[in-house]
This record gives C-alpha cells, structure tokens and sequence, in this order.
C-alpha cells in the first residue's frame, strides 16, 4: 500500500522531443475478511489459542499479531468477547467479526468417608471432603455454606450399603458444580446387629410355623443379650421348613422387657 510515480520509462518517438509530466499509482489496502473462532474452556485452566479464519488474503500473505479476550484463568464462569486485538496486515483493511470464550464450571466432588453402623442403631455424625479445586482456591475463599455429609438410612433401615452424599455448600460465582463420588453410594455399610460367630440372619418363607407363632417376621441379627448356643449358627427357613446344623437352643427377644423366646430341638 502507498503511492508509486508513473515515470516516462521508454516512452519516445525519435521524431518527437517530448516533455514529460507524471502522475502517481496509488495502491490501496486489499479487504481481507476475518472471523474468529468460538472457544470453551472450563474455569481455572488457560486460555485456548485463539483461532480464526481469514478470506481475501493472495501472495501466500498473513496477518500477524493475534486476537485478544480479557479472560484469564482466573476469570469466573461467564462469556467474555473475543476482540480482533493487534490482528493485523499493513496491506489489508481487515472486516473482523467476533466471537466469545465461554468458561464453564469445573467440577467439585463430594467424597464421603467409609462409616460402618449396626442395624437398630442411630446414624452418627458422618464426615468426608471436597476434592477439585482450581488455582488457590479452597472451601473456605471458592464456596458458601457449610459442608455436610448425611443419609437417608434410619433406626429401621435394614442391614446392607446405602449412601453418604455430600451437599450444603454453594460456589462463589457459579465457579464449580457438585457431584458425588460414585464410592458414595455404598458408603454407609449397615450391619446385623450381631456380629462375630454368633451373627445370623432370620428371613421367613410364607408359611414358616415361627411366624405363625408371632415372632418378628424379619429378625435382621441378634441383639446383644440374645444367645444363640453353639456358636457358628446357621439357619435357613424355606418353603420345606427349618433346617439347622448343630442347633441345640434359639433364644431371642421380640420386645423390650419381655423374657425372651427360646426354641428348643428346632429341628424336631
């Protein structure tokens, strides 16, 4: 681009004194079309190269310099403009269009500890952590509220792995979403209430004669103060009835304050 004299060169005719006046070739800045990329980045990580196209360059030409957002890798979740910047080319006049970097939320997962209870027995106080922090960023400068880990297991909940999910906090500027570790679902282990070698397990079949008896229809373990003689007992009640190995005496209670129930030669 710029202003070039158109001089005589060879112009002349020998027959011909010729008196010359110039003029000048104006070279004017060729239009190049540029359109900026979109771009997507999760908070707390850098800027993606911020890339485009351009149509309208010839002479194997390039821009130089590059586009520009005021994004940075600490900048909260949201859309920030991408701006042509110091993109440029002396010899083009450059119709830019532009585009967005949206940063989305990183993830923060609740992690609760392992906690092991009896059936029958209250939950305790349940703890765990948040893992997945960006930068310097911690519970106490990233989130609010108050961090917390319960279940929905209750005193009746019967023996088995139920969940710990965390929750109770919320991310300053939309920064992080919450999601639970998947080792939450079974994080809470109920026991018999029993445990060692006197544990068992009582589930009728219908039409089991100790449930027409009016015992419990689901023991789910023996209580501390029941006994079960001998030790390592294993019963099994189907549809054909009782069957038992080595079982001499089952004792139990069914209420509190009431003397227990016992069953003698079961098998009999």
């Amino acid at each position: 681009v710029g202003a070039y004299a158109i001089s005589q060169g060879n112009l002349g005719n020998g027959n011909y004194a010729i008196t010359y006046t110039g003029a000048n070739l104006a070279v004017t800045p060729r239009g190049v079309s540029v359109v900026a990329d979109a771009k997507t980045r999760i908070y707390g990580d850098a800027n993606p190269a911020l890339t485009f196209s351009a149509t309208g360059l010839v002479n194997n030409d390039a821009l130089t310099g590059g586009l520009a957002t005021l994004a940075n890798a600490g900048s909260n979740v949201g859309t920030y403009a991408i701006s042509q910047g110091n993109l440029a080319n002396s010899n083009y006049a450059v119709t830019y269009r532009a585009a967005n970097l949206v940063v989305t939320p990183a993830i923060l997962t609740y992690f609760a500890n392992p906690a092991t209870r009896r059936a029958g027995i209250a939950n305790s106080s349940f703890s765990g952590s948040v893992t997945g922090f960006r930068l310097a960023d911690t519970v106490a400068n990233a989130t609010t509220g108050a961090l917390d880990f319960a279940s929905t297991a209750t005193l009746s909940t019967p023996p088995g792995r139920y969940a710990i999910q965390g929750a109770g906090l919320t991310a300053n500027g939309g920064n992080y979403v919450f999601v639970q570790a998947a080792a939450n679902a079974e994080a809470l282990t109920i026991t018999f209430a029993a445990s060692g070698p006197n544990a068992s397990r009582y589930t009728p079949a219908t039409g089991d004669p100790l449930n027409r008896s009016g015992l419990p229809g689901d023991m789910g373990g023996v209580l501390d103060d029941d006994s079960i003689n001998p030790l390592n007992l294993a019963i099994d009640l189907g549809p054909g009835g009782l069957r038992q190995a080595n079982l001499q005496t089952l004792c139990f209670k069914a209420q509190l304050g009431k003397p227990p129930a016992c069953i003698s030669n079961p098998a009999h």
